[in-house]
Formats: C-alpha cells, sequence, structure tokens
C-alpha cells in the first residue's frame, strides 16, 4: 500500500473510532448513572483522566510531539479550555440522573443555538439573517421534540443548559 493510501486508511479509521465512540460512551456513561452510581463529576473524571492517559502514551511512543511554549501558557490557554470541557462533560453526566438518554440526545441539538449567541457576544461571528433563521430552525424543531417528554424535570434542564454553556465557553476559547 502506497504512503498516500495508508495515511488515508489511516485518517479514515481514525474518523470511524471516533464516529463510534461517542455514542459508545454515552450508553455507557447512562448505564454507569443508572446502575446507581450517582457521581456525574467522579464519572467525567474517569474520561479525563482516560485522554490524558492515551495522549501521554502517543506522546511517549513519538504518535504525538508537542511544542514547548513559555511559562504560564497552561494556566492561561489550557486550564480555562479544560476547566470549560470537564464542566461540559460533568452537566452532560448529571443530566442522566435527570431526563431520558432520547431527550438529552434532542436538547444536545439546541447546542448550535447556545453556541452561536456565545460567539455572537464574544464578538467572533457576525449573525446573518440567513445564520439566525437556521438556528431558529433549530430551536423550533428541538421545542416541538421536547412536547412529548414524558419524564420532565427542571432541574435536570437546567442541568442540561449548563452543560452547553459549558461547551459555549469551551469553543469561545478555543
Amino acid at each position: 500500500m502506497s504512503g498516500g493510501a495508508a495515511d488515508a486508511l489511516r485518517a479514515n479509521l481514525g474518523l470511524l473510532l471516533f464516529i463510534c465512540a461517542g455514542p459508545a460512551l454515552t450508553l455507557v456513561n447512562k448505564a454507569i448513572l443508572d446502575e446507581g452510581f450517582h457521581h456525574p463529576v467522579i464519572v467525567s473524571g474517569f474520561g479525563m483522566g482516560a485522554t490524558m492517559v492515551f495522549s501521554q502514551l502517543l506522546v511517549a511512543t513519538g504518535q504525538l510531539h508537542v511544542r514547548s511554549r513559555p511559562p504560564g501558557f497552561f494556566l492561561t490557554h489550557c486550564a480555562p479550555v479544560g476547566a470549560s470541557a470537564m464542566a461540559t462533560m460533568a452537566f452532560g453526566n448529571a443530566a442522566y440522573l435527570y431526563l431520558n438518554l432520547s431527550f438529552i440526545q434532542i436538547l444536545k441539538a439546541g447546542t448550535p443555538v447556545v453556541l452561536m449567541v456565545m460567539l455572537r457576544l464574544a464578538g467572533l461571528v457576525v449573525v446573518t439573517p440567513r445564520l439566525a433563521l437556521s438556528v431558529l430552525g433549530m430551536s423550533v424543531g428541538v421545542a416541538i421534540a421536547s412536547l412529548g417528554e414524558l419524564r420532565f424535570s427542571a432541574i435536570g434542564i437546567l442541568v442540561m443548559l449548563l452543560s452547553e454553556v459549558a461547551e459555549g465557553v469551551r469553543c469561545v476559547l478555543k
């Protein structure tokens, strides 16, 4: 296999793994929290810890190269993004304690709405009529899909909204 074909195969396998990992982790996290382990921050921490171990292995084996950064770079650039990512996962996992998995997935469709508002507030995007109409369409779709929810919880909705706001903060900081 030529170098280009091997690289393409490797990239496609990586994408396939990424596409499968998200839904699989969602189902595993839901199962863990449903079985009586009501500590979503710890479940999120295990995920972040596994990511750290895996990235360190990639660096140690030479598969990933890290550029040196000036002193204080981690605290000013990496820590806020990492804290936002952790809040996104912790609040997202906490929502499983109050809401159905399918309803949470419906609510996640509202994340682009929150993200657009946050990007606009940060001055990073100009909201065009086309963009506003697209996001409005998503909002209406989420609202309509939410109407039939049997296991509605105001706390669950609030926790999920906090997760989406944390994700918006993470994207703005990136």
